[in-house]
């Protein structure tokens, strides 16, 4: 009977959690946000959506200027990188990019930006847990919005769980597309 009853408390107290996260996670504006890392789940079928949801698209080097953060028990490196190509938008100079985990803290889905590393990215701003935006940006569509530099072709980062009906990378001619031209 004592087991009964703490199987009972156990999957209450997991399930009252996960409603808690569910209800954290949608807001009851139909409108999507950001949080911690990109639009909850917004996913994109086309490079033009992708472009469509981005404040900013820029090509980009990092720096190793980095810095990292805690909300709500979750770690956020957040990286300056150096604008290198502008495809939309008018960001400044550089953009910080913010992302979920540390060193430390690793996320595997989106491994983090690392210095000299140069990236395609579809940004939006960060909004912070007071609802305000911040001098930050996160990728649109988790990690769907940034192609890593590898050769002549901007890659998406290499994972089981990363599976898209956008191309596993692009080309410079491919950028055209993000540009809206």
């Amino acid at each position: 009977m004592k087991a009964s009853l703490a199987l009972v408390v156990a999957a209450s107290t997991v399930l009252g959690i996960a409603g808690c996260a569910a209800e954290a996670a949608e807001p009851e504006s139909a409108a999507p946000v950001s949080v911690g890392h990109a639009k909850a789940g917004r996913q994109f079928n086309n490079l033009e959506e992708m472009r469509a949801a981005s404040d900013i698209v820029v090509l980009a080097k990092a720096t190793d200027h980095t810095a990292v953060d805690h909300i709500g028990g979750l770690a956020f490196t957040t990286t300056e990188m150096e604008v290198l190509k502008v495809l939309r938008g008018t960001p400044g100079s550089s953009v910080k990019v913010r992302q979920t985990g540390s060193t430390t803290e690793l996320n595997a889905d989106d491994p983090l930006i690392r210095a000299g590393e140069v990236d395609l990215l579809c940004l939006e701003r960060f909004v912070g847990p007071d609802g305000k935006p911040t001098d930050q940006y996160v990728t649109v569509g988790y990690w769907q919005g940034r192609y890593k530099q590898v050769g002549g072709k901007y890659t998406h980062a290499e994972s089981e769980d990363n599976v898209s009906p956008l191309p596993n990378s692009v080309t410079s001619g491919d950028m055209d597309r993000l540009t809206g031209n």
